[in-house]
């Protein structure tokens, strides 16, 4: 199991990191949010550090099979998730949003936080 450090030169020259792994025979390519460094620079070097130690805790993740982990720290219940994101739907008509709310009302409890929900409970 590889997990590499991939750069990624932008039209302006710049350069971005990404980090590409395959789990389950599944390739996939994960941005890392470590803003835009010109190569050679200071900070390109500090930004080249950090996507190796990323890498690394990555690689052990997927070595102790921990990748699927959640990574949802919040308390918030289902309903009051649900109810933002219809609050902030930006599509005209939010009828499809509040009909989201009706079905997971038929099939989960509302009331628990959001990180009980689980793909078993799916």
């Amino acid at each position: 199991m590889n997990v590499n450090v991939y750069e990624r030169k932008l039209p302006s020259g710049q350069i971005t990191f990404y980090l590409t792994y395959s789990i389950g025979g599944k390739q996939r390519k994960e941005k890392l949010e470590l803003g835009k460094h010109k190569k050679g620079s200071a900070s390109y070097k500090e930004a080249k550090a950090v996507c190796t130690n990323i890498a690394a805790k990555r690689t052990l993740e997927i070595s102790e099979q921990r990748y699927d982990l959640p990574k949802i720290k919040s308390t918030i219940s289902v309903l009051d998730y649900l109810n933002e994101f219809v609050s902030t739907y930006d599509k005209a008509d939010n009828r499809k949003a509040n009909a989201m709310i009706i079905h997971f009302r038929r099939f989960f409890t509302l009331d628990e936080p959001l990180t009980h929900l689980s793909q078993d409970s799916c």
